[in-house]
């Protein structure tokens, strides 16, 4: 299980880079730190709304960040 974790996270990481650029290259949190306060916030959205089924894939999103 722990694999299959590890292997949605990095499946992430790949599309984020895509869509963010590298955060590897980017020097400052201040980049970074919007994009994770979003992916928290539609973790609490999916909790409020007891969507399941989404939440996964937001804390997916918010352990690749």
């Amino acid at each position: 299980m722990f694999e299959k974790v590890i292997d949605f996270i990095i499946a992430e990481r790949t599309l984020q880079d895509e869509r963010f650029g590298d955060i590897n290259k980017s020097n400052t949190a201040k980049d970074w730190l919007p994009i994770l306060g979003e992916e928290f916030g539609e973790v609490n959205t999916a909790i409020l709304n007891n969507d399941k089924d989404n939440l996964k894939e937001e804390l997916t999103q918010v352990a690749a960040v």
